[in-house]
């Protein structure tokens, strides 16, 4: 009986032990997109994680098996990760599970701008701390097929974060044309988010209206659409080279939440970049899909200088140097600070160019594609000789290319005139190089004239004679 009567106090010691060691708490995942959304690539999927401690051992995944992808590199999504993995006590591993043969590589590009680098067939499995910041994903194989699979998973134990705290992790969507993904967040084995989402491509312009509408009348005009900016049709991606990812982070009324600098791809044989300033405000503009959404991503690819043509009224006017880019979303503005799009030349490239212009880096010219005039105009530049850099600050993303603006054309400025005007602040500190010596051209009689009563009045201003 007193057997018993111990074992029965043992039992009830174990219990009330028990109770004093706190349960993992379960925390919860929300997401303001319903399941079966349709959103157009490049959208930013936001998961809100409420709940969340210490013990928990979170995971989430991108799966699906009917990716339509734009090319053998892809960029599946961008994860802004808004807290910490435990040390040693992650897991990232990639499977692609149709539609890609032989070996598959995996490229996390971590906050700081490093990189890992994983080439393996299935499946792809990395151990690598992750820390709170923005990860950059991006998958390359060879394709076997018109659709690709994938399953990419995240699981690991999180620290540093606080129950009372909500936290926001988000991914991005891109490199693909349509099909369907499924995001899924778990707690163990438990799944506490699951949503998919269809990627479709825009909608198609609108067709014009019938001249006519029922008997021997006509229907009113529809308003037209307002047209999205596009870049014009000859223009093409330079091939061998790849289109430059970068996500960005940003309030909800779009103010950019650091600076970023995205570089073009080395191969495409000329360095060009682009400068976002924190503080910066950058949304869709009117005539896009989303007018008004903050853009979730900046893409910057080198265009084939072959591809690109101007037109008859400016070849007198005009020459192309080579070198042009595509900065997207097309249709993205900005304001609060302007944006800088910069090109710099090899020391070979800055040769041609000066002997293009006959010396004056005031005829180096950066331009804009206006799909609507269907033709180039021209953008306020700042040449640096020291870093042979061409630069200019935009408000918008379209393409951009530098020109050459021929001797004796109307608008071409000395370096002298250009001193007499406040030129646009340069990214870089700059310093002129001299002007190759040349023969002043001789003056008519009107400009002689002209010439020697500046010269006159100059004098009398001098030495006050009247």
């Amino acid at each position: 009986m007193k057997r018993n009567r111990d074992l029965l106090t043992l039992v009830l010691v174990a219990l009330f032990c028990c109770a004093l060691v706190p349960a993992a708490s379960a925390f919860t995942a929300t997401s303001t997109l319903a399941d079966g959304t349709a959103i157009p690539p490049g959208t930013v999927i936001t998961v809100s994680i409420t709940g969340l401690s210490n013990t928990n051992q979170l995971g989430y995944r991108i799966t699906s098996d009917n990716l339509d992808v734009t090319d053998n590199t892809v960029r599946l999504n961008s994860v802004d990760v808004p807290f910490d993995f435990s040390n040693g006590d992650v897991e990232t591993t990639l499977t692609t599970t149709k539609g890609i043969t032989g070996t598959t590589t995996l490229v996390v590009r971590r906050p700081d701008g490093s990189e890992i680098i994983r080439e393996s067939n299935n499946p792809i499995t990395l151990n690598a701390n992750i820390k709170k910041g923005t990860y950059d994903v991006s998958i390359s194989g060879t394709r076997s097929g018109g659709q690709v699979g994938i399953n990419y998973a995240v699981v690991g134990k999180v620290t540093n974060v606080n129950p009372a705290n909500t936290y926001d992790l988000t991914f991005t969507v891109t490199g693909v044309n349509s099909g369907s993904i499924t995001i899924t967040v778990t707690e163990g084995s438990d799944t506490r988010f699951a949503r998919t989402y269809t990627i479709t491509p825009p909608p198609p312009p609108p067709s014009p209206p019938s001249d006519s509408e029922g008997y021997g009348g006509s229907a009113p005009e529809a308003p037209a659409a307002p047209a999205a900016p596009a870049a014009p049709a000859q223009l093409a991606p330079m091939q061998g080279t790849t289109t430059t990812t970068a996500t960005i982070t940003h309030n909800q009324e779009g103010q950019v939440l650091a600076d970023y600098t995205i570089e073009t791809d080395p191969s495409a044989g000329f360095a060009s970049q682009v400068d976002i300033q924190a503080g910066t405000t950058a949304v869709m503009g009117p005539g896009t899909l989303n007018p008004g959404q903050p853009v979730g991503e900046i893409t910057v690819t080198p265009l084939d200088p072959a591809t690109v043509t101007i037109d008859t009224a400016t070849t007198g006017t005009f020459s192309f140097s080579g070198l042009a880019i595509e900065c997207g979303p097309t249709g993205a503005q900005f304001s609060g600070s302007p944006v800088t799009v910069s090109f710099t030349m090899t020391a070979d490239q800055w040769a041609e160019a000066l002997a293009a212009v006959n010396g004056n880096t005031a005829a180096m010219t950066i331009q804009t594609f206006d799909p609507v005039a269907n033709a180039w105009v021209e953008v306020p530049t700042v040449v640096d000789p020291v870093t042979r850099t061409v630069s200019a600050q935009v408000s918008h993303f379209s393409t951009y290319a530098v020109f050459y603006k021929k001797e004796g054309a109307a608008g071409v400025k000395t370096i002298g005139e250009l001193a007499q005007v406040t030129p646009l602040q340069p990214r870089v500190t700059t310093a002129a190089t001299p002007a190759p010596t040349q023969m002043a051209p001789v003056a008519t009689p009107t400009q002689q004239g002209g010439i020697f009563d500046g010269i006159f009045n100059w004098f009398n201003s001098l030495f006050g004679k009247k």
